[in-house]
């Protein structure tokens, strides 16, 4: 078939491909010769996003909810600190970011010698509040100090009552007063409530026959799980979603035409998912992270003309060099997008994981970018996790085209398995019995050096 002709040649050029998640693949594979549309000049270059924020910072479970730009200051000294760091000092007039988040408020300072300042409800003496229309003042006994010269190290905990001040640049706290006040109460109701449950014993029953030691130490209870806060957090996520909200004017080119409707999807990552919209152009696959606007959450009966996202993540279709299958969870509906970009002489590879709404939708997004790509190019894109490419990969194994580590990553990739997904991480075969030592090579002609493949692992020895 056409696909068999030119599957060597595709292959060759993606292999670099599947490594990306593991930091190598570095160098550049030969790209067949890929057109721009005739749109004019080159895309705009966007501003880098520099933000230290991350949802790693914060607790498990912990979600974002929305960020505002806002000028802090704080009243007290900070010094009683565990650490003797000189960030701990008072806060001045200093310009960033304070993000809304499940279980906290976290501001992150524009300047990166500061750190950045995670303060949890519970530590909070009674629930932030409003003052002079534009200022979100809150009394905490303790925060977080995290990241200070963007150097990721021990946290800084700050045992110490302070007053914080933020003030609101180009918008009124006043939007997100009630939704703060639903969320500090269902977190202080929770910690009643833990309180509640630690001081009262539990009571088992047992069997007539059963003996047990009337001295052992109580069942620990198990932790209360806040549902309250959890249906609260849950409905904000839905209205951030609901509608069809991607902003055309994340386009890169003003003629661009999509060719798909926007699609619920959101970006899987080791530790996070990230939901949004995407949508696929004539040039381009854009994804916009689902943000939920200030209106939005002083309305929620709106009509979801006031839902906006984030800024819109680009992938240009002339950089997609394939693709593969995944599965979300257990529900088959992902798709891995691998790319490839070079700038000068420096080149990067690297990939996405798009999990979307249904079965139908990735299939129709696949066929889509794999229609648009091979129309402007010689060569179609592989699908890794296709039939014809892994047959196609084992020729070019036996014939020692393909190194083993190359061949292994393609039985993971046709397998499932990507790099950002620890649940379908790719794996190796443990094929060595010894590794040698400082002084001496590990010599791979002595096949004492190899583990006997002819027995299970269980097997080997005496002690397994």
């Amino acid at each position: 078939s056409s696909y068999n002709a030119t599957a060597s040649s595709s292959l060759t050029s993606g292999i670099a491909m599947l490594s990306v998640g593991g930091g190598v693949g570095t160098t550049r594979a030969p790209q067949p010769n890929v057109r721009s549309p005739s749109f004019g000049a080159s895309p705009p270059k966007r501003k880098v996003n520099k933000s230290r924020f991350s949802e790693l910072l914060l607790e498990h479970g912990e979600k974002q909810i929305k960020d505002w730009a806002v000028t802090a200051s704080s009243s007290s000294s900070m010094t009683n600190s565990t650490s003797n760091n000189s960030n701990c000092q008072i806060m001045k007039q200093l310009e960033g970011r304070l993000h809304l988040c499940s279980q906290s408020i976290v501001f992150e300072p524009r300047h990166s010698s500061r750190g950045i300042i995670r303060i949890p409800f519970r530590y909070m003496a009674a629930c932030p509040s409003v003052v002079e229309n534009s200022i979100l003042t809150l009394r905490s006994d303790r925060c977080v100090i995290m990241k200070t010269n963007n150097v990721v190290a021990p946290y800084e905990h700050v045992q110490v009552t302070t007053d914080f001040r933020f003030i609101f640049v180009h918008s009124s706290p006043q939007m997100v007063l009630a939704l703060l006040e639903e969320i500090f109460n269902a977190e202080s109701s929770s910690a009643t409530m833990s309180v509640k449950n630690n001081n009262i014993q539990p009571s088992v029953s047992f069997a007539a026959d059963v003996a047990f030691d009337e001295s052992a130490p109580p069942i620990i209870p198990m932790p209360s799980i806040n549902d309250k806060k959890n249906d609260i957090v849950e409905q904000i996520s839905e209205l951030a979603m609901a509608g069809n909200s991607f902003d055309t004017t994340n386009f890169l080119y003003i003629h661009e035409q999509p060719l798909t409707p926007v699609l619920r999807s959101s970006i899987k990552t080791p530790l996070l998912e990230e939901k949004g919209w995407v949508i696929l152009t004539d040039y381009a696959l854009y994804f916009q992270p689902a943000i939920l606007s200030g209106s939005a959450m002083s309305n929620n009966n709106n009509n979801g003309s006031d839902r906006s996202g984030g800024k819109a993540q680009v992938w240009c279709l002339e950089d997609v060099v394939a693709f593969a299958r995944r599965y979300d969870g257990m529900k088959d509906r992902a798709v891995e997008i691998y790319l490839s970009k070079v700038e000068g002489e420096k080149s990067s590879h690297h990939s996405v994981l798009l999990a979307l709404d249904s079965t139908e939708a990735r299939e129709r997004l696949v066929h889509l970018i794999s229609k648009q790509c091979s129309a402007s190019r010689s060569l179609p894109i592989p699908c890794y996790t296709d039939r014809n490419f892994v047959e196609s990969a084992v020729e070019l194994w036996l014939s020692s085209q393909l190194n083993n580590y190359e061949y292994l990553l393609i039985l993971n990739s046709a397998a499932g398995r990507s790099f950002h997904d620890l649940s379908r991480y790719p794996v190796f075969p443990w094929v060595l019995s010894s590794y040698g030592d400082d002084e001496t090579m590990l010599d791979l002609t002595n096949e004492d050096n190899f583990r006997d493949l002819s027995k299970p692992m269980g097997a080997l020895n005496e002690d397994r």
